[in-house]
């Protein structure tokens, strides 16, 4: 291994030797064991940390294909793909709190349409961003699959399908 190689791989030296100040030590899922209890999902469970560009406009988009409900009625598994797209104000969602905070609808009994209305309220809550859209594809049962959507400010909302970029969130 030559002097370059090693200098790449080692670890960037504190000039004190002490070791570097812990960052965003709010966010306490974040490096942590995740620990995937399907309870009752909560908006304690999100976390979020200070846009590091607030002077700026920029989308961000979440979206994941392994979103799991249960019909209130028949008990059965809803399936969804979902897409989440902001532009943050003052904070910003932090993922790994999202993901828990997603898988913990695993075991809840709530039609699609309050699924979506509860996530969207969570998020707006913890982030008050400029712009929200929250979008579920939920798979088909029955022959019929459901899109749910919500935005604000409303005027995003439609069949547009999942393209959740700032220019058509606006």
């Amino acid at each position: 291994m030559d002097d370059q190689q090693r200098t790449m791989r080692s670890p960037p030296k504190g000039g004190s030797g002490t070791a570097p100040p812990k960052l965003h030590e709010e966010l306490t899922k974040l490096g942590n064991d995740a620990k995937f209890v399907y309870a009752e999902p909560s908006v304690n469970i999100l976390e979020c940390f200070p846009n590091p560009q607030p002077a700026e406009d920029y989308t961000v988009v979440h979206d994941t294909t392994e979103f799991t409900s249960l019909c209130p009625k028949t008990g059965q598994p809803d399936y969804a793909k979902v897409f989440i797209a902001f532009t943050p104000a003052e904070k910003c969602v932090e993922t790994k709190s999202l993901k828990l905070y997603l898988v913990a609808f695993r075991n809840t009994g709530q039609f699609m349409e309050a699924i979506c209305n509860r996530v969207f309220n969570d998020l707006m809550e913890v982030m008050q961003p400029k712009r929200l859209r929250v979008l579920f594809q939920f798979a088909a049962r029955g022959g019929i699959a459901t899109t749910v959507e919500r935005a604000f400010p409303n005027a995003g909302v439609g069949l547009a399908g999942p393209s959740l970029y700032a220019e058509e969130v606006d």
